[in-house]
């Protein structure tokens, strides 16, 4: 999350009488932080073994290629399985997809995947290749709900170099440490806007008050 702070406001006291309806500048005012940014973070995670055969884990800068009835989408979530026809989806129901762009099929026997994506059939090798891309720049990408991103950049869609690891799921990149701490200091930053915010108001109140003496 990147904060940026309010523009501050200039405050003029008018319609005194006792400065002749001049404009006098009392000072500026603050109104605290706000969200400017999110940014995501495409660091590596930590690659956990599960020996499900359907499991499938990129190592190094890559995403999976899922067809959604919006078109490609992109994917670091490997947690696949087999439909019943045979063909590999991700947990919405997705199918993969291949070099070929056609959906990719591993039929209800034994299925492997090499480190290149080449996929194999009761060990006979069937031309398919999972298709995995990388881009010039992940900040194009926008994440569109449930582990997909949508590539809003229009830039040319990359072959990847990554890995691919059967029988392993890619880990949260998140450091939980760090995130406890990031979240203590928002808190923080939360409470000191709180009480600049009750400051401001009673300081305005003040001067009503004053103002209403007068």
């Amino acid at each position: 999350v990147v904060s940026r702070s309010f523009k501050e406001r200039l405050m003029d006291r008018i319609n005194d009488p006792s400065i002749l309806n001049r404009r006098t500048t009392v000072g500026t005012l603050n109104g605290g932080t706000y969200i400017d940014e999110l940014k995501t973070s495409f660091l590596q995670g930590s690659l956990d073994a599960t020996g499900l055969k359907s499991d499938i884990a990129l190592s190094g800068d890559g995403f999976f290629c899922v067809n959604t009835p919006n078109g490609e989408r992109y994917t670091r979530a490997g947690n696949f399985t087999v439909d019943s026809q045979g063909y590999l989806i991700n947990a919405d129901g997705y199918h993969v997809q291949g070099t070929d762009n056609n959906p990719v099929y591993v039929g209800i026997g034994e299925f492997g995947i090499d480190a290149q994506g080449g996929v194999t059939i009761n060990e006979q090798a069937t031309g398919q290749r999972l298709k995995i891309v990388s881009f010039a720049d992940n900040e194009g990408l926008r994440k569109e709900g449930d582990n997909l991103y949508t590539n809003y950049t229009n830039q040319a869609v990359q072959g990847s170099d990554a890995l691919v690891k059967q029988g392993f799921l890619e880990m949260s990149n998140a450091n939980v440490a760090d995130v406890m701490v990031d979240m203590m200091t928002v808190y923080r930053l939360y409470e000191s806007n709180q009480r600049m915010v009750q400051m401001t108001d009673e300081s305005i109140g003040l001067a009503v008050n004053q103002i209403a003496k007068v």
